[in-house]
């Protein structure tokens, strides 16, 4: 992550009042699980979902794109698949690891239109 990435991730931003109780619940989570904003960012990823992708528990990636942790060849399959959940369609999509975490692997990321206009991400590391 660049500099003016992590800046960005780490400075507070105020989120509405209705999001905050599904933001809370998917940080409480043991699954895998986050959600994304109508324009592909991040609202909130938990500790399980860092962890299978290669983060450390504390890390915020709030606001960044989620398309942006892939090479440029995956990301439009990334949007494109994000596209699809907010036309109300539930959608997966295979990704490599690779530029995330040593020792790369793959992971599933499964897209599905959530309340509010927010997409649920859930990954299946494997």
């Amino acid at each position: 992550m660049t500099d003016a990435q992590m800046a960005f991730a780490a400075a507070p931003r105020p989120r509405p009042r209705r999001e905050g109780g599904a933001l809370d619940a998917v940080r409480r989570s043991r699954a895998c699980l986050g959600l994304l904003r109508q324009d592909g960012t991040i609202a909130v990823v938990n500790a399980a979902a860092l962890d299978a992708l290669g983060f450390a528990p504390e890390d915020d990636l709030t606001g960044l794109s989620l398309s942006s942790f892939w090479p440029a060849h995956s990301r439009a399959g990334i949007r494109a698949a994000l596209q699809q959940a907010r036309s109300g369609h539930a959608v997966r999509i295979a990704l490599d690891l690779e530029t995330l975490r040593p020792g790369g692997g793959c992971v599933t990321l499964s897209l599905s239109p959530c309340a509010m206009g927010l997409v649920l991400l859930a990954l299946d590391p494997g």
